[in-house]
């Protein structure tokens, strides 16, 4: 089992991404980029709730 963690850092917090999938049952580096791909697409998702946040205390 492969565990990746991505960070991100967000102002004063520390975004953690966590992503795992059986490396030795899916070896091929297309799967690999997919993981980045996905952890990518979650932290888009994560600054516009920020966003969206942001706009509705302001």
């Amino acid at each position: 089992m492969l565990l990746r963690v991505f960070i991100h850092f967000h102002g004063e917090k520390i975004v953690l991404l966590l992503g795992g999938f059986d490396k030795g049952r899916f070896p091929k580096a297309k799967r690999q980029q997919r993981e980045i791909n996905n952890a990518r697409k979650l932290l888009t998702q994560f600054k516009e709730r920020q966003r969206r946040e942001r706009r509705r205390r302001d």
